[in-house]
């Protein structure tokens, strides 16, 4: 089963404006199901499905030399 992500910009019941809230899920209902139990009676304002083709993956190798690089 494919994953898609999904971006949604949220209003809390108090009133706080939450963006860019990135969820992981096989289709939109499911995402929103997502959100929905994690910000109970939350208003969703906004959605995007990101749309990448491309996954960047790393190796522990690449990370370790990034991170010695980073301390010279």
């Amino acid at each position: 089963m494919e994953l898609k992500r999904f971006i949604f910009t949220i209003t809390t019941r108090d009133g706080v404006s939450v963006p860019n809230l990135r969820i992981l899920a096989p289709d939109y209902e499911t995402a929103e199901k997502k959100i929905k139990s994690m910000y109970r009676y939350c208003q969703i304002d906004k959605c995007d499905e990101e749309h990448s083709n491309t996954r960047e993956t790393y190796s522990f190798e690449d990370v370790l030399e990034l991170v010695t690089k980073a301390g010279d």
